[in-house]
């Protein structure tokens, strides 16, 4: 792959299965015991934590991907699920749309 690297960032986790690009910001997945669902804005240089591991509403996220009418989707293997997960603003909503979550 041919480029130019504009900046350089680093995360400091471990495990990391997911990656999006939604609204100038990635967004990760870490399976890591300390991870979960982390944005990353880099013209910020500035990583938040949006879902941590090990909570009620997530308790080990795996994969994500983008969904037309959902906005983000992630795998939660650790509750056999998968979860829809809306930003707006600094609000965070997550639903469980398949599986026993």
């Amino acid at each position: 792959i041919k480029g130019c690297l504009k900046s350089k960032f680093s995360t400091g986790l471990a495990k990391i299965y997911g990656l999006v690009l939604q609204d100038a910001c990635f967004v990760i997945t870490s399976a890591a015991s300390d991870g979960g669902v982390f944005k990353i804005d880099l013209q910020q240089e500035q990583i938040t934590k949006l879902l941590p591991n090990g909570s009620q509403t997530c308790t080990r996220a795996h994969s994500i991907s983008t969904h037309d009418t959902r906005g983000l989707i992630f795998s939660d293997p650790g509750s056999h699920s998968v979860k829809s997960l809306n930003l707006d603003g600094e609000s965070v909503e997550v639903q469980t749309i398949m599986g026993t979550g």
